[in-house]
């Protein structure tokens, strides 16, 4: 008798345990579609979203209402999923025509996909500021057209996914659907074998993948966006440099879908030895010889459109050797032994100087005596019976340089 009670007593623990297990998989799912991921609990940051798709009259014979998008895209009961920054969060059926989702999307990028994973459409970014319940407008098969054409076109520079949530946190699909139809009709007529006969062909054409969606809702085909500001700034503004120095020049550019600019000289792409050349990074180098003050400009011109440009300006100075405060000779007597030879460089960076002692560099302390790298003058043990001429010529420049007379006495 007690085997038999605890036979039935275990009975019953499996029985329990058996339907637990096959709740599990309900529960789960109810979880999944009740809005696992992103929403909120938190009623602060609660919104609902609420959406329709068009609803269109049904012929007598057939049962019911049915909310077409491309007659196949959205009908009664098809579910509605909710993408929030490019994951799927929720989902939910039309009823009615329309559906709705609750949760805290503030600041979060909302798209909607309606049954086919084909048919995903963009509809911005959820203001911070938004509250209560964001309508979204009655879409249609122009919506799902819309989101490839912005999709392009924002690759373009022409117009950015968030231009379609207005300032109130509301969202607006309709101007942007109102110009793409006023686009696409004359297009029907000019282009069917590109874009069909009507909004229902092209959008077959797109879901079939029998369109360059691409080369079709280009900017330079579908007008839609308004021809974004392009503006091109090239720095530093200017640089002043000597014989064969370098300057880095950079672009920013915005409002290119193409951001490649070639640089010019002086109207020359490149350079040249006369003017100084500059690569495709647009560092500068400024000409081996430069014998007056002058100046060049850089230019940088947009490849995407060669009217956008910005300039530059390189001042070009001569480098110049003064010793001795150019005067003609210098006097030492005997007991001066050592002597610095004052010089100045200007119009260059480098200032190294040559120096030679009766064209004999750093001169011979034997005969004529020593210069130093410095300029720093040793006499010889006797008194040269030559005349002494001390010279410097640029490192940078060897067709610049300075000579003086040095006088020895008694």
């Amino acid at each position: 008798m007690n085997n038999f009670k605890t036979e039935k007593k275990w009975r019953g623990y499996r029985l329990h345990v058996l339907l637990l297990m096959l709740s599990l998989p309900a529960f789960w799912l109810l979880a999944a579609c009740g809005g696992a991921g992103e929403e909120s609990d938190n009623p602060d940051d609660m919104i609902t979203i609420e959406g329709s798709v068009a609803q269109s009259v049904s012929p007598v014979f057939s049962p019911g209402p049915a909310y077409v998008l491309n007659r196949a895209i959205a009908a009664e009961g098809d579910m509605v999923f909710l993408f929030l920054n490019g994951a799927s969060v929720t989902s939910t059926q039309i009823k009615g025509g329309k559906y709705k989702f609750f949760g805290g999307y503030k600041g979060r990028k909302l798209s909607l996909k309606f049954g086919l994973t084909k048919n995903e459409v963009y509809v911005g970014v959820v203001d911070g500021s938004a509250t209560g319940t964001i309508t979204l407008p009655a879409f249609n098969e122009y919506h799902v057209i819309a989101k490839k054409v912005i999709e392009v076109q924002a690759a373009e520079g022409r117009t950015s996914l968030d231009n379609f949530l207005v300032s109130n946190g509301r969202f607006d699909l309709n101007s942007t659907v109102s110009i793409l139809k006023d686009v696409l009709s004359p297009k029907y007529l000019a282009e069917p074998d590109i874009y069909g006969n009507s909004v229902s062909d092209l959008l077959a054409k797109v879901n079939n993948g029998n369109i360059d969606v691409s080369s079709a809702f280009s900017y330079k085909k579908l007008s839609v966006f308004p021809e974004p500001q392009k503006t091109i700034i090239i720095s530093p503004a200017g640089y002043s440099l000597g014989v064969r120095e370098q300057g880095q020049f950079t672009v920013s550019m915005s409002g290119f879908a193409n951001k490649s600019v070639v640089y010019k000289v002086n109207d020359m792409i490149g350079g040249s030895s006369l003017t100084g050349t500059i690569n495709s990074s647009g560092l500068y180098t400024a000409p081996g010889i430069i014998d007056a003050q002058t100046a060049v400009t850089i230019t940088a011109q947009s490849v995407e459109d060669p009217s956008k440009q910005a300039t530059a300006l390189v001042s070009l100075t001569p480098l110049s050797v003064v010793i001795n405060s150019g005067k003609p000779s210098i006097t030492l007597t005997k007991l001066d032994k050592d002597y610095n030879v004052p010089y100045v460089v200007s119009g260059h960076n480098d200032k190294r100087l040559r120096w030679y002692v009766n064209d004999i560099e750093y001169g011979n302390i034997l005969t004529v005596g020593y210069i130093s790298s410095g300029g720093r003058y040793s006499q010889p043990t006797k008194i040269p019976s030559v005349k002494i001429t001390i010279k410097a010529i640029s490192v940078a420049d060897v067709t610049k340089s300075a000579s003086c007379e040095l006088i020895i006495t008694e």
